[in-house]
């Protein structure tokens, strides 16, 4: 399943929109499904006006950092502290004109 609205990221204006989680379950993996729902997300985001979008992804998920690197996002630099379990984790904002989609 995935989830998107407006960007919640404060140096995002109304333009911007976000991919606010993206979940595949294991027995999905490499079939297609993690396209099919990004494009459906980008193509809904850009209907409804945005230009570009943008997602957080965890350092440490390189799976999923290469995913969204073959679907045409590209990493800011930017990062931020989330706490997940009770540890702290670092994520990576990765970016998209919708305009390639």
């Amino acid at each position: 399943w995935v989830a998107f609205g407006d960007s919640r990221d404060g140096d995002k204006d109304h333009r911007w929109g976000e991919v606010e989680t993206l979940y595949i379950a294991p027995w999905c993996w490499r079939k297609g499904i993690g396209r099919i729902l990004i494009d459906a997300a980008r193509h809904a985001l850009r209907s409804a006006g945005y230009t570009d979008v943008a997602l957080w992804v965890l350092l440490d998920n390189r799976r999923a950092r290469a995913f969204y690197k073959r679907s045409g996002f590209v990493c800011d630099n930017s990062s931020r502290g989330v706490q997940l379990g009770g540890k702290w984790l670092t994520e990576l904002r990765y970016c998209c004109p919708l305009g390639r989609t």
